[in-house]
């Protein structure tokens, strides 16, 4: 009988096994309940587990105790069963363990071929983006916990309820179709979505939350890049109509500029034609006023080729009797030429119509792909500031289209000076 060798070492390894079995029961039990198994798999574990706890509740009670209690109906169920013989218990503990082995085998399959609520909710953990389903009364089904913390974040309460989450979210987002940017207190932005599914009859509610902080970051820098192209747009919009404008009111200044140049040149020669006749030629002066009436009265051509204005300018002194005195190398085409051209003429007129000065001065120095040209001449100094009206306002407009600049000085002596860069 067992009773007789419950305290030898056969007896104690037996109770050993029976705790084993006893606890092994309780999990397999707990695994299939919590993998939701099929009843024929949860019904023979728990009829398994609760045999297995009564032969541990029969061979771990003291025989000592169980017969100060004998007057107790399960003590007198334990004292009868001390008599069955040990084998009868060894072979109960041997066919439990198998039966666990069994289950064990069974659940570890399934494990291995199936994925268990654990792992569905480690998955959504691991996503990127925030993810929960809530039934029709707003109980929370499963969340992950980017879901959770964004809820924490525009609620400051746990994500229990899908309702108020979502008025904060219809409160706080900007809509956009049928989702809502979400910008939080971290400077991070995502976008909320909230829709409907059906599943065994029920329907559901899906909350997704993406993050696009890059996308919306990039979206802004268009925004602001747009913005801006809009702007010089209509910048060029405006250019573009009054560009037509500009095109006549320079073609218009540079006729006026002619027509300035071509007749004081004229008025000058016939002045100095009637102080020294001896000194000029009548021929050419009929000859510049017959030019002179062709242009003004449009019978004249234009030239095939642009005029020399530094050529011309040269034989208008010459004509005007002004001696030139030159000091470096003067360009030999280019915009620059045709700039100290301009710039001659108008201080060869100068010279002999206001200072009465019969020598101009021409200085070039060039220096880096610039050049500095300086114009004096031996006539009085102005007695007041000179106004830049008609030649000289025409010749700053030149110098500065070009990229340069232009200083009048007239103390102790009147002086041009011309800084401008030479064509390449």
């Amino acid at each position: 009988m067992y009773g007789d060798m419950m305290y030898t070492l056969p007896g104690l390894c037996m109770q050993a096994i029976s705790l084993f079995l006893f606890f092994g029961w309780i999990w397999v039990c707990r695994q299939a309940v919590h993998r939701r198994r099929k009843a024929r798999v949860i019904l023979p574990a728990l009829l398994c587990a609760l045999a297995a706890s009564l032969i541990f509740a029969i061979l771990m009670n003291e025989k000592d105790r169980v017969l100060s209690g004998a007057t107790l109906r399960f003590h007198e169920f334990v004292l009868e069963a001390y008599k069955l013989p040990w084998p009868v218990y060894l072979a109960l503990e041997a066919v439990s363990a198998v039966l666990l082995a069994f289950f064990l085998r069974n659940i570890i399959r399934f494990s291995g071929q199936n994925i268990s609520s654990d792992a569905v909710k480690e998955t959504v953990d691991l996503l990127p983006v925030g993810i929960c389903f809530g039934n029709e009364k707003g109980e929370v089904l499963l969340s992950n916990i980017r879901m959770t913390d964004l809820c924490f974040s525009l609620t400051g309460r746990l994500l229990q309820d899908t309702r108020p989450f979502w008025e904060a979210v219809t409160g706080q987002g900007k809509e956009e179709d049928d989702r809502y940017l979400v910008r939080t207190k971290d400077g991070a932005s995502l976008l909320l979505r909230c829709s409907g599914i059906r599943m065994d009859g029920q329907e559901y509610s899906q909350f997704t939350a993406t993050d696009v902080t890059e996308q919306a970051r990039i979206t802004a820098d268009l925004r602001e890049r747009n913005a801006k192209l809009w702007e010089v747009q209509y910048r060029m919009k405006a250019y573009h109509a009054r560009a037509a404008d500009m095109f006549m009111d320079e073609e218009l200044l540079n006729a006026r500029a002619k027509v300035h140049d071509d007749l004081g040149h004229l008025l000058l020669m016939g002045r100095n034609y009637l102080a020294h006749p001896e000194n000029s030629s009548e021929q050419e002066l009929l000859e510049m006023t017959k030019q002179l009436n062709g242009s003004l009265l449009a019978d004249a051509e234009a030239p095939a080729t642009p005029p020399d204005r530094y050529a011309e300018a040269l034989k208008r002194a010459g004509r005007l009797g002004v001696h030139l005195r030159i000091t470096g190398n003067v360009p030999s085409d280019g915009r620059g030429r045709s700039l100290i051209g301009q710039a001659l003429n108008e201080c060869v007129a100068n010279a002999v119509k206001h200072a009465g000065g019969d020598t101009v001065c021409l200085t070039l120095m060039e220096e880096r792909g610039f050049m500095t040209a300086v114009l004096t001449n031996n006539g009085m100094p102005p007695s007041e500031p000179i106004r830049e009206m008609g030649g000289l306002l025409s010749l700053r407009r030149m110098t500065e289209s070009m990229g340069g600049t232009m200083e009048i000085g007239i103390s102790p002596a009147f002086r041009l000076t011309l800084w401008f860069p030479l064509d390449n």
